[in-house]
């Protein structure tokens, strides 16, 4: 659910530029999207600082970042914990989530 609530003001906020051309702001925001997804999969994920940042300048990165731990979580059949790393990679979640809640937050607002 937070997921699409990001995606959804992330989406907004890129479209708000191309007010007088909806079917551009569609494709803009589909390429940005895709894009950044593509790169937040590329990223190492031992460097955590980069991913939180990468995190916080493109939402949705953050859907790769918490599906890439979770899976970490369940390849082990443990349960997802927010505040421990997962036994894979050592991403924790809380991170991400607290920069999707505050960024779904600054989206608005604009």
């Amino acid at each position: 659910m937070l997921l699409g609530m990001v995606l959804a003001s992330w989406s907004m906020f890129i479209a708000a530029p191309f007010g007088t051309n909806p079917q551009l702001a569609a494709v803009v925001t589909l390429f940005l999207g895709i894009a950044t997804a593509v790169v937040g999969h590329a990223i190492d994920t031992s460097k955590h600082a980069l991913m939180i940042l990468f995190s916080v300048m493109c939402p949705p990165s953050f859907y790769v970042f918490a599906i890439k731990a979770i899976c970490g979580f369940e390849n082990h059949q443990l349960p997802a914990l927010y505040s421990k790393g997962d036994p894979d990679r050592g991403i924790t979640l809380l991170p991400f989530v607290l920069i999707a809640i505050v960024s779904l937050h600054l989206c608005e607002k604009d």
